[in-house]
C-alpha cells in the first residue's frame, strides 16, 4: 500500500515547543526530532493523543510513539497517524519505515522521500509475529546501549572524583593547550561500504556518539582530485563545529592512523600540546555538561538550521588544567573503560547485524510462511 494510504500527516493538530521552553518536568512528554526518546517536558494544554509515528525532516529520525498524550519539538517533527489501525498494526508500519534506507541529503527536508514508499502488508498474525521478532531483539540492543552509557557515566564519574576540588588546576582558554586545529574538505560522496584502496569522506556522524565510528563515511568518486586531505591519527582529537544544538561540540579520540579516511570541513583535527594535556582528559573535559552547554550557547544558525561553532569562540571556552601527573593517572582509568566499553561496541554490533539481516528476511517474505 502507498504511504498515503496509510499514514495520515496530523502535524498541524499539535502545539510546536520551542527547545528554549522545554521543562525538566511537567505533565506532558515533548518529543522532538532528535535521536532521544523524549526531549523534554511541558504543562501547555492540548497535547497530541494516541499512538503515532514521528519523523524527523531534517534527520530522518523515525520513533513509534505509544503514549496518551504529548507535545512535539518546533523544528522539523512530522506526526504520522495510520489510517486503517484495525488492518494495519502501527508499529509494524514504523518498523517497515526504519528499514527503508531515505537518502541524506544533509540538514535539509526529507519528509518527501519518506512519501513515496510503498509498505507491503501481509495478514494481521503475520504483521504481529515480525513486530514481536524485532521488540525481542529491539530490547537487545537498548539493553547493550545502556550497558555503553553506564561506562560513559562511570568515565564522568572518574573525572568528577579526581578533578572537582581544582587544588591544583588552573583555568586555561581551549586556545591555551591547542597546538593546532585543522579542518577537512567539504565533499559529497556515496553511502556504501568501502572497497580495498578506496577513499573516503567521514560523516559528522563518526563523532556524535563520543567515540570515533570508522564505518561512518562516504565513499568518493575514484576519478574526484582530492583537494585537500586531512587524515585522522592516533591519538587526534575529532571535534564537531557543526551540527544540531544537542550534538554540535561532539567530540571522538580517534584509536589508530587512517589512511583511506578524510576529514570533511565539519570536523576539525585537533592536536594538543601533549607536554601539559592529555587527549584523554581534554575529551573528557570538553564533553562535560558545562562545557557542552558553552558550545551550544556559542553556536549561531537560525531555527531550521544546523548551528556552527566558530574556531575562535571555540578556542575562548576556558576548561581547568590540572597537572600533566594527575591527567595521566586519570588517562589510564579512561583507557581501561573504554576496552571495556569497546567490547559491548562490538557485541552490539554483532546485534545490529543480526537485526538488519532479520529486518530483510522478513521484508522478503523469508522468515515466517504465510
Amino acid at each position: 500500500m502507498h504511504f498515503d494510504e496509510l499514514l495520515k500527516d496530523v502535524t498541524r493538530t499539535g502545539t510546536k515547543i520551542p527547545s528554549s521552553n522545554y521543562e525538566e518536568v511537567g505533565l506532558y512528554p515533548v518529543i522532538d526530532q532528535g535521536k532521544e526518546l523524549i526531549a523534554g517536558y511541558s504543562n501547555l494544554e492540548k497535547p497530541i493523543e494516541g499512538e503515532k509515528i514521528i519523523f524527523g525532516d531534517h534527520t530522518r529520525v523515525l520513533k513509534y510513539i505509544d503514549l496518551d498524550s504529548f507535545h512535539i519539538g518546533a523544528d522539523g517533527v512530522k506526526v504520522l497517524e495510520n489510517k486503517m489501525p484495525e488492518k494495519v498494526s502501527t508499529k509494524y508500519i514504523y518498523y517497515y519505515l526504519s528499514f527503508i534506507k531515505i537518502p541524506n541529503t544533509g540538514y535539509n527536508r526529507h519528509f518527501k522521500y519518506l512519501k513515496e514508499i510503498v509498505i507491503p502488508v501481509p495478514s494481521f498474525v503475520m504483521q504481529l509475529k515480525l513486530v514481536e521478532l524485532f521488540d525481542h531483539v529491539g530490547k537487545i540492543i537498548i539493553k547493550r546501549q545502556s550497558q555503553i552509557s553506564s561506562l560513559d557515566e562511570l568515565t564522568q564519574s572518574v573525572f568528577i572524583e579526581m578533578f572537582q576540588d581544582n587544588k591544583d588546576s588552573s583555568k586555561v582558554s581551549i586556545e591555551q593547550v591547542v597546538d593546532s586545529i585543522e579542518a577537512g574538505w567539504s565533499v559529497s560522496g556515496e553511502e556504501r561500504a568501502k572497497k580495498e584502496k578506496e577513499i573516503a569522506v567521514l560523516k559528522i556522524s563518526a563523532v556524535t556518539k563520543g567515540y570515533f565510528n570508522d564505518k561512518e563515511y562516504k565513499v568518493l568518486n575514484p576519478n574526484i582530485e582530492i583537494k585537500k586531505a586531512v587524515y585522522p591519527q592516533k591519538g587526534d582529537i575529532l571535534f564537531s563545529r557543526a551540527n544540531t544544538r544537542e550534538l554540535v561540540g561532539a567530540s571522538a579520540i580517534v584509536p589508530k592512523d587512517y589512511r583511506d579516511l578524510i576529514l570533511p570541513d565539519k570536523l576539525w583535527k585537533i592536536n594538543l600540546r601533549k607536554e601539559i594535556i592529555t587527549s584523554e582528559y581534554f575529551h573528557t573535559a570538553i564533553n562535560t555538561k558545562k562545557v557542552r552547554n558553552k558550545f551550544s550557547k556559542n553556536a549561531t544558525g537560525t531555527s531550521g538550521s544546523m548551528l556552527n561553532i566558530s574556531m575562535q569562540k571555540f578556542k575562548g571556552v576556558e576548561i581547568n588544567l590540572p597537572s600533566i601527573e594527575k591527567q595521566k593517572l586519570f588517562s589510564k582509568k579512561f583507557i581501561q573503560i573504554q576496552q571495556m566499553k569497546q567490547n559491548l561496541i562490538s557485541s552490539q554490533e554483532e546485534v545490529n547485524v543480526l537485526y538488519n539481516s532479520l529486518l530483510q528476511k522478513a521484508f522478503k517474505g523469508e522468515l515466517f510462511q504465510q
